[in-house]
């Protein structure tokens, strides 16, 4: 199972372990915000999850999978 992030780094998880770790990332980030001309942002987050073989077999497959993973949810 991979787990990818825009820096293109990559992770072997079982899936209730990566389900787990998106969960913790989106909860910190929800807490986060910013400031920018004198206006706050939120900061959110979208991750996506594929699972070899289910999703597909070749590493590109399974990260393009993931990417299109929270487009189709």
């Amino acid at each position: 199972y991979r787990a990818r992030s825009a820096s293109r780094r990559t992770a072997r998880l079982p899936i209730p372990a990566a389900r787990a770790v998106a969960e913790r990332i989106r909860q910190a980030l929800m807490k986060e915000s910013f400031e920018f001309a004198q206006r706050t942002f939120a900061v959110t987050v979208s991750a996506g999850i594929a699972c070899y073989p289910t999703h597909a077999l070749e590493a590109p497959d399974l990260v393009a999978r993931a990417g299109a993973a929270p487009r189709d949810a």
